[in-house]
């Protein structure tokens, strides 16, 4: 290692990157940064052809703005009459699909039925006359259990 007394004599650490070093590093590159720029510059201005068409798409004709979004004219309103028919189709009976025989009803009411008649085989058809949207008692409480044309 260094000598302790060396280093007293001096005045400061020896051992030290030499200061000119960073400051020939700093001028290298104060020098040579600009000139590889400048000569990029002159590459892309001499070799490369100009572009054809607008430089930038905001160059072409201005597209036209929509009018403003239709908004709701009285959103409470609106959200009664969404409330009315989800709370009809919660509680009313009607067909999903006619040909698959789906059709939709009460939940209560559903699984009165589930309990009455069970459930078909998977990939048969319940009866055509079994259940539909006429011949069920939507009014009819836990235990009724009876449809109304079958009374």
């Amino acid at each position: 290692m260094g000598d302790p007394e060396h280093i007293r004599t001096a005045g400061h650490d020896t051992r030290d990157v030499p200061a000119r070093l960073p400051v020939l590093f700093i001028v290298f590159m104060t020098v040579f940064v600009p000139l590889v720029l400048v000569g990029l510059w002159g590459l892309m201005a001499t070799l490369w052809p100009a572009l054809s068409g607008p430089a930038t798409p905001f160059a072409e004709e201005p597209v036209s703005v929509p009018d403003a979004p239709p908004l709701q004219a009285s959103p409470e309103a609106d959200l009664t009459a969404l409330k009315r028919r989800m709370e009809q189709r919660l509680q009313g009976v009607g067909w999903i699909d006619r040909e698959t025989g789906r059709v939709y009803l009460p939940i209560d009411r559903a699984m009165q039925l589930l309990v009455e008649h069970g459930l078909s085989e998977r990939g048969t058809r319940a009866n055509d006359d079994s259940v539909t949207p006429s011949n069920v008692n939507t009014s009819a409480g836990p235990g009724a259990g009876q449809e109304a044309g079958n009374e």
